[in-house]
């Protein structure tokens, strides 16, 4: 009986590399693409939105990408951090 092996396995859309250690690197890297993506449209929208309605656009589609899992809670590079803000 053949088993499979991956060096990286999806799960609950974190993406986990070999199994012996957990680094969220990659999971860190694709959430910032996709809320710099969402800041993106953002910016080219807030020409045409009061500031009520651009708040609820980043609160509802931005902030719920950077916040899932706990990514802002995580021990994150200075690099990371510094994309941050």
């Amino acid at each position: 009986m053949d088993t499979n092996t991956t060096n990286k396995y999806k799960y609950l859309g974190i993406l986990i590399y070999n199994y012996a250690s957990l680094n969220l690197n990659s999971h860190f890297e694709k959430s910032f693409k996709r809320a710099a993506g969402r800041l993106s449209m953002l910016r080219k929208l807030r020409l045409y939105l009061d500031e009520k309605a651009a708040k609820a656009i980043y609160n509802s589609l931005i902030l719920p990408t950077l916040s899932y899992c706990g990514i802002l809670s995580l021990k994150l590079f200075p690099s990371q951090v510094s994309r941050l803000t």
